[in-house]
C-alpha cells in the first residue's frame, strides 16, 4: 500500500478517535468492500498510507506545578509548566503563556495565587485564584490554550459569525453586549466556553455564562494556524 491509497477496515464496535483506532483496534483490511453483517460496519479511511505517523494524533504531556517567590517572599505565584509535548516550539509557546501569571504579578507585593487545572487534554485550561493579604481583596484569572498550536482561546481567536454571537451573548445576558464587558475572561471547562465578567451596572456578582460547544459550533472555528519559528 502506498501513500494515498484507501483502506478499509471491518470494525466491531464504533470507532471513537483514530489515535485508540492505530493503538489498540484489530482490524481486517483489504482494498474494497465486501458483504458484512452487524455487529461489523466498514469505515472507510482516506489517505491513510503507510507512513500515517499515529504520533501526531496523540497529545501526550505532562504539567509540572512550579512557585515563584520574590526577594521578600510576601508573593508567592504558583504557575504550571508543560513537559514532554512533541513539538518543542509548540511547547515554548505554551509554557510562554503559563508564565503570564507570573509577569503580570511579580512585581507587586502581598499577592498570593494558587493554581488550579479545570481542563487537560486538547484544551489546557488553567484558573488562578488571587489574593492580596495586605488589602484583603481576592481577584481571579482563567486560560484556556489549544495544545496543538500554543492558541490562547478567546472569542477573539474562534468567532467567525460575530453577529450571531454577539445575539447569543446578549441573550443569554439580558441585553448585555460582549465587546462593552472591560475585563472579561473567557476559558473552557466540560465542553462549554466560559464567559465571566462583572456587569456594567456596576453590581458586585461576578456572571458566569456558560455557552455550549455545540450549541456555538456554526459560529466558531478552532482551526488554528501553527506557530511560526
Amino acid at each position: 500500500m502506498k501513500k494515498g491509497d484507501k483502506l478499509v477496515a471491518y470494525v466491531e464496535n464504533e470507532l471513537p478517535d483514530l489515535a485508540w483506532f492505530y493503538d489498540t483496534l484489530q482490524v481486517q483490511t483489504g482494498d474494497s468492500f465486501m458483504d458484512i453483517e452487524p455487529p461489523y460496519e466498514v469505515i472507510e479511511l482516506d489517505n491513510m498510507g503507510a507512513e500515517h505517523n499515529t504520533d501526531e494524533l496523540r497529545l501526550d504531556y505532562n504539567l509540572i506545578e512550579s512557585l515563584y517567590m520574590n526577594d521578600s517572599n510576601e508573593t508567592q505565584i504558583a504557575y504550571f509548566v508543560l513537559e514532554g509535548l512533541k513539538g518543542e516550539l509548540v511547547m515554548d509557546y505554551i509554557n510562554q503563556s503559563l508564565y503570564g501569571i507570573v509577569k503580570e504579578f511579580e512585581e507587586r507585593e502581598s499577592i498570593n495565587i494558587k493554581a488550579e487545572i479545570l481542563e487537560q487534554d486538547e484544551f489546557l485550561t488553567i484558573a488562578y485564584k488571587g489574593e492580596n493579604t495586605d488589602q484583603g481583596y481576592t481577584f481571579e484569572r482563567y486560560l484556556t490554550l489549544d495544545v496543538r498550536s500554543a492558541t490562547v482561546i478567546n472569542p477573539e481567536t474562534i468567532v467567525k459569525d460575530w453577529q450571531a454571537f454577539d445575539s447569543l451573548f446578549s441573550e443569554m445576558t439580558d441585553g448585555q453586549v460582549y465587546s462593552e464587558q472591560e475585563g472579561a475572561m473567557t476559558y473552557i471547562e466540560d465542553n462549554k466556553l466560559v464567559i465571566t465578567f462583572v456587569p456594567l451596572d456596576d453590581s458586585a456578582e461576578r456572571l458566569y455564562i456558560e455557552l455550549d460547544m455545540e450549541l456555538l459550533a456554526p459560529m466558531i472555528d478552532f482551526d488554528f494556524e501553527m506557530p511560526a519559528s
